[in-house]
């Protein structure tokens, strides 16, 4: 049994029980190692009996562990210990749940709600990219840590759980599930972007799109209804996201996103345009609302379904926040962290087509030749008055000055006084006639041209190298020794993560070389006592191992050592010492009986008494003239009721006729005759 204080194959120490799900049990532990703290999911003993799960589960388990990024939730290590459960040692979140956030906190905001959108989906097209299917998408297998950064668990894993039917513990996902999963189906990564779909719709309207009174009934309405268009659950969600959310949502792949890089550039879009009608839907397939199954597939899902429907199934299976009055402000400090991140998302998308419309010299150039046609033609266009868009978004002055008739064109500039989004200035002052078709081009604030620096500690020199560099920073790397972290990964960052730099500026990540070697000589240990050979190990700083065995010319020393005295060892080895003892010696415990009264008794019945009481018998016999003596008990060698040791012996004296009394009796009898 998994419980507190366990050491797992003499590495991982067991610290708290995290969470538990359908398939496993998940433990947070101490790498005694490399001393970090570790999540150690553990299957339930029912799957590690089956042969082909384990199968699917260790080569899925192992695909998993091959991918590396900072969305993903890394996976060290596939094992099985000597009792035959299987285990999978996973990077450790201090964090809370994507479904315990929103149980918390509600409806999310519509700009937190797409920055941890695209971390997921970030997360998911690594995954795709090297192959892998998640299966089962849900903001219960959602990390959203203290820093705020977002991560995604079980990738690969759920492939193990399913194969052709709708098992226990993917109806413990309906929420969720794809219909084509739902249905028994193969299923590609358009599955995976389905579920994303509805995770998405959760988190901008607080509720899930389908309900019922068990899996099954959800699981059906999956398949057969269409989602409800998010603005028609929650107010305020614009356009763009309601259409995403409807294109992931598609009953039918093939009308869904393709890749997730596609429905990525439409997350990102939505950000800094999000009313603008940008989403194109894939017409190559009908989708009509309903659709309808036959009586035998709705027949195999209730079969197959579990009948026992449970709220719990829908309960977070990791969640690593401790409950306490703190939570709120915790919270908190993780909404402020992801709008920070969907700001700094959406100052890169702008700056992108700032420079790609400078390049092109035909957004903000304008065009000389057609303005100048147009000043001629001054007479036949209707004339508008300009108005001052300074201090609007950048939403509501296009939108103002487009219904005036006129060509908005918009120039991007840092600014420290005005806020991000909205209008510095305007090229034709407010006021001023026009002809219709006129072009004004207006300045947009991009904000302090800052970078808050991601948290790279605990990741991959290139994982953290990737993330800085997607934040447009430059890169170099410093190698430190260190006991703490293994070779290879992030010590930290200069500046440190959290710190505010400028755009492009030169980040310093600080990579582990792992702990500095020293080797020591191995002392003599051999004669000397317990204590004392500890002493002279700890003193070069060596560990030590005792091994207890029945020797009598060495009681308490030491007479042999694992490694030879004078051998060149790194520190910290472990010195394994054999110390004597007192050979145990056997002494067994004194058994006293009663000796029973046998004198009257007949021959067997008193030979029974004895060895009832554990004696060994011994009987003699003498001539009696007593014909009521005879083949009685007439003496005994121990007196009754005496204690003596069990199987202590005991002579019996029986009384026989005597033979010249039985000749007589002869005599006379023929005599008489």
């Amino acid at each position: 049994m998994i419980q507190k204080g366990t050491v797992i194959e003499n590495r991982y120490e067991i610290l708290d029980k995290v969470g538990t799900g359908g398939m496993s049990d998940v433990f947070k532990a101490r790498d005694l190692k490399l001393g970090r703290l570790v999540a150690i999911k553990f299957l339930k003993q029912e799957f590690c009996e089956d042969k082909n799960f384990v199968a699917n589960f260790q080569v899925e388990a192992q695909s998993a562990a091959a991918l590396l990024h900072p969305n993903v939730v890394s996976v060290y290590d596939v094992n099985v210990t000597e009792k035959g459960t299987y285990y999978i040692v996973m990077e450790y979140v201090d964090g809370i749940t994507l479904k315990k956030y929103i149980s918390i906190n509600g409806r999310l905001p519509i700009k937190e709600a797409t920055s941890i959108a695209i971390q997921v989906a970030q997360g998911m097209e690594a995954a795709h990219n090297a192959g892998i299917v998640h299966r089962d998408i849900k903001p219960q297998n959602v990390l959203i840590s203290r820093e705020g950064k977002i991560k995604v668990t079980d990738f690969g894993i759920a492939k193990a759980t399913t194969a052709n039917t709708i098992s226990a513990d993917v109806l413990g996902s309906a929420q969720y599930i794809s219909p084509e999963q739902a249905r028994g189906d193969k299923v590609d990564i358009r599955s995976d972007i389905y579920s994303f779909g509805i995770v998405f719709y959760e988190m901008v309207t607080g509720k899930l799109p389908f309900d019922g009174d068990s899996p099954v009934t959800i699981v059906l309405k999956h398949i057969q209804e269409r989602v409800p268009l998010a603005g028609e659950v929650a107010d305020g969600v614009p356009s763009s996201v309601e259409r995403i959310i409807e294109k992931c949502t598609q009953k039918k792949p093939d009308k869904r996103y393709q890749k997730v890089s596609f429905l990525l550039s439409d997350l990102k879009t939505s950000l800094v345009t999000p009313n603008d009608d940008f989403v194109v839907f894939n017409d190559t397939v009908e989708d009509g609302a309903t659709i309808i199954m036959s009586d035998s597939d709705v027949q195999r899902i209730r079969d197959e379904g579990d009948p026992d429907y449970d709220d719990e199934y829908y309960e977070e299976e990791y969640d690593g926040y401790e409950d306490d009055d703190n939570t709120g402000s915790k919270f908190d400090r993780v909404l402020k962290i992801c709008g920070i991140a969907a700001g700094v998302i959406i100052l890169v998308i702008l700056i992108i087509v700032a420079v790609k419309a400078f390049s092109s010299g035909g957004l903000f150039g304008g065009n000389s030749e057609t303005e100048s046609a147009s000043e001629t033609e001054t007479d036949t266009l209707a004339q508008v008055e300009v108005i001052d868009v300074t201090g609007l978004t950048s939403t509501q002055a296009v939108s103002k000055l487009e219904a005036l008739g006129l060509v908005v064109e918009t120039v991007l500039e840092e600014s420290d006084d005005v806020t991000e989004g909205v209008v510095i200035s305007q090229s034709v002052a407010a006021g001023t006639t026009v002809d219709e078709g006129t072009t004004v081009t207006i300045t947009v604030s991009a904000g302090t041209d800052t970078v808050t620096l991601t948290d790279c500690s605990g990741m991959t020199q290139s994982a953290a190298t990737a993330t800085l560099q997607a934040l447009g920073l430059t890169v170099t790397t410093t190698e430190e020794y260190n006991d703490d972290v293994e070779t290879g990964y992030v010590i930290g960052t200069n500046p440190a993560a959290g710190s505010d730099v400028p755009a492009g500026s030169t980040v310093e990540i600080i990579v582990s070389r792992g702990s500095e070697t020293v080797y020591v000589d191995v002392p003599n240990c051999i004669g000397y006592t317990e204590s004392d050979a500890k002493k002279l190990c700890k003193n070069k700083n060596l560990n030590t191992e005792i091994v207890y065995k029945e020797d009598a010319d060495n009681v308490g020393l030491v007479y042999d050592q694992s490694i030879k005295s004078g051998s060149s060892v790194e520190e910290g080895t472990t010195i394994t010492l054999y110390v004597g003892t007192e050979p145990e010696t056997t002494t067994e415990a004194t058994v006293y009986v009663d000796v029973p009264s046998c004198i009257g008794r007949s021959e067997s019945e008193a030979v029974s008494a004895c060895e009832n009481k554990g004696l060994v018998v011994t009987v003699t016999y003498t001539e009696t003239s007593s014909s009521a003596s005879v083949g009685k008990v007439i003496d005994q060698s121990l007196s009754s009721g005496s204690q003596v040791e069990e199987g202590t012996s005991i002579t019996l004296v029986v009384g026989v006729a005597a033979e010249t009394e039985a000749a007589e009796e002869t005599t006379t009898a023929s005599a008489a005759e």
